[in-house]
C-alpha cells in the first residue's frame, strides 16, 4: 500500500511537469511508514461506526453507535417535516426522511431528480414524469398519500408505507382465520361425539366473539383504504399510541404491535362514521367519550387478550376506562372523556350534559344550545 501511495504521488508530479508546472506534495501518511519522523497509528475513535434504524417509510428514526447506544432520535410528520430531533453528541446524520439527504441551509431534501420541501409538502420543480399523472399537479408529493406511497427518485411514486399497513392487516386476517378454524374443528367434534350445545359453547368460549370482532376490524381497514381522507402510520416503540391530525392527514401512532394498531385504527373508523373529531388548532381528538375508547379496547382484546394485562372482555367497562394510567402513573383519560356519547351531530346542550363541571362549556348562551358540534366548534370531522 505504501508503494502505491508513493507511485500515485510521482504520477501526479509527472503529469504537472508535462504542462511545465511544478507540484509540491506534502509527505503522505503511510500505513507502515513515517511522516516527519513520527509513527502513524490508526485511531479507532476517528472512525466510529453508526447504524441507521428506519421506519416503514425508510426514514431514519434512531441512529446508534458501535456499542448500541442511541446517538440520534428523529420523528417526522406524515409529509416529512421534522417533529422531534434529539442528539446525544455532535454527530448529526444528514440522511433523514425517506433516508434522503437534507440540505441544512434550505431545509429541503434531495431525491436525485429534484428537491422536496417537507414544510409545504411539495416538490420545488416539475415532475420529469408528469405525463404519467395527467390529473395531478406536477408538484404534489406521492399523490398526497404518504401512507401508501414513497417517491424514491422524485420521479415516480411507489408503494411504501402501505407495506406496514398490509403486514398488520394480514396479521389480523390470520388471527381471525385461526380462531374460525378452531371453532369449526370443535363444532365438527361436537357432532361426532354428541356434545350438548352447552358443552360446545363452553369449549368455544370467547373465540366466536373474538373472530366476529376481528372481522369487523378488517372491514374498518377496508373502509379506511377506500376513503378520500389521507391516513398515515407512525411506529414508535415504547410509547402510548395516539391518533392525531396534522395538515389534513390523520396519523395513527402505535407501538408496533398489532393489538395497538387495531386500537388506533378503530378511532379512524369512528372518524369515518362521525363519532370521532379532531381539534383543528391542536390536532388532538376532542369530545371523545368512554364508549369510543371501550370499542377500541374491545377490538384490541379480540386480537390479543393478554394486551390488557389479563382483563377479560366483560371487564372492559366505562368505569375501568376512567382508571387507566399511562407510563408516568397518570390517568390516561380521566375527565377528558365523557360518560355521555357524543358525535358530530350532538348538540351543544348535550355537550354541556357530557361535561357538567366544565365552566366554559356551561356558559354557552341559551341561543346556541341547539347548535351541532360541527357547526359550533372549530373541529375537523367527516
Amino acid at each position: 500500500m505504501d508503494n502505491k501511495v508513493g507511485e500515485a504521488g510521482q504520477a501526479l508530479i509527472a503529469t504537472y511537469a508535462s504542462f511545465e508546472k511544478e507540484l509540491q506534495l506534502d509527505s503522505p501518511f503511510l500505513y507502515n511508514g513515517n511522516k516527519g519522523g513520527s509513527n502513524f497509528a490508526h485511531n479507532d475513535d476517528d472512525y466510529d461506526a453508526y447504524w441507521y434504524h428506519s421506519d416503514h417509510l425508510g426514514s431514519s428514526n434512531f441512529i446508534t453507535n458501535i456499542v448500541g447506544e442511541i446517538s440520534q432520535h428523529m420523528e417526522y410528520t406524515a409529509f416529512g417535516e421534522m417533529f422531534v430531533e434529539e442528539h446525544k453528541n455532535s454527530n448529526n446524520s444528514s440522511y433523514k426522511f425517506n433516508a434522503k439527504e437534507l440540505d441544512e441551509e434550505t431545509g429541503n431534501y434531495y431525491y436525485g431528480a429534484r428537491y422536496y420541501d417537507p414544510k409545504w409538502s411539495v416538490w420545488l420543480s416539475v415532475d420529469p414524469m408528469a405525463e404519467k399523472y395527467p390529473g395531478w399537479s406536477p408538484y404534489n408529493y406521492t399523490l398526497n398519500n404518504p401512507v401508501r406511497y414513497t417517491d424514491p427518485t422524485g420521479m415516480v411514486v411507489e408503494e411504501g408505507s402501505k407495506e406496514e399497513w398490509n403486514k398488520q392487516k394480514n396479521a389480523i386476517i390470520e388471527r381471525r382465520d385461526k380462531l374460525q378454524t378452531r371453532i369449526d374443528d370443535l363444532t365438527a367434534k361436537a357432532e361426532r361425539k354428541g356434545w350438548s350445545d352447552e358443552k360446545l359453547q363452553k369449549k368455544i368460549g370467547n373465540k366466536g366473539i373474538r373472530a366476529h370482532l376481528l372481522n369487523s376490524s378488517i372491514n374498518t381497514l377496508g373502509n379506511l383504504e377506500d376513503s378520500d381522507q389521507v391516513y398515515s402510520l407512525s411506529v414508535v416503540s415504547g410509547e402510548a399510541g395516539e391518533t392525531t391530525l396534522k395538515d389534513g392527514v390523520i396519523n395513527f401512532q402505535f407501538d408496533g404491535t398489532t393489538s395497538n394498531f387495531i386500537h388506533e385504527t378503530t378511532h379512524g373508523g369512528q372518524f369515518e362514521s362521525g363519532d370521532y373529531m379532531f381539534s383543528v388548532d391542536g390536532g388532538m381528538g376532542v369530545f371523545a367519550d368512554v364508549y369510543d375508547e371501550m370499542n377500541a379496547y374491545i377490538n384490541q382484546y379480540a386480537y390479543d387478550p393478554n394486551s390488557l394485562g389479563g382483563r377479560n372482555l366483560s371487564g372492559i367497562t366505562p368505569s375501568w376506562i376512567k382508571t387507566i394510567k399511562d407510563n408516568n402513573n397518570k390517568l390516561l383519560y380521566g375527565d377528558n372523556v365523557s360518560n355521555f356519547p357524543l358525535n358530530t351531530n350532538s348538540t351543544t346542550r348535550q355537550l354541556q350534559q357530557a361535561y357538567p363541571n366544565h365552566k366554559e362549556l356551561q356558559s354557552i348562551p341559551k341561543s346556541e344550545l341547539n347548535l351541532k358540534l360541527k357547526q359550533y366548534m372549530n373541529v375537523y370531522n367527516k
